[in-house]
């Protein structure tokens, strides 16, 4: 999902798509990757924009979707298309986005 142009799911309207040409929605479910995420342009970085973007794949995708997150930092830069994974807090992102975030706040009902 990092978004370098010859994959789909990059970006949370291609992964809705994806999800309505299943017919039955009990056996599909997503994983959002942190990196991919940044990668991808969507701002992780503070809790306050993590929420945003968690709150945008809800609109567009649902919360119900979401069965797993891969959390890691980045060694690229936001929007790069690139996947290029490092360890929590040693990257680009940081480690401020998963402080008082309510992102994931209804991800288990």
């Amino acid at each position: 999902m990092a978004g370098q142009g010859n994959v789909v799911g990059s970006k949370f309207e291609e992964l809705k798509d994806i999800i309505e040409l299943v017919e039955n929605k009990d056996r599909i479910g997503v994983c959002l990757d942190t990196c991919h995420m940044f990668a991808a342009g969507y701002d992780v970085r503070t809790s306050e924009s993590f929420d945003k973007v968690m709150k945008n794949f809800d609109s567009i995708v649902g919360l119900k979707y979401l069965k797993a997150m891969h959390l890691n930092d980045s060694k690229s830069e936001l929007g790069s298309g690139k996947d290029r994974h490092e360890f929590l807090g040693k990257g680009l992102i940081g480690l401020e986005c998963f402080k008082d975030s309510d992102g994931f706040g209804n991800a288990s009902e």
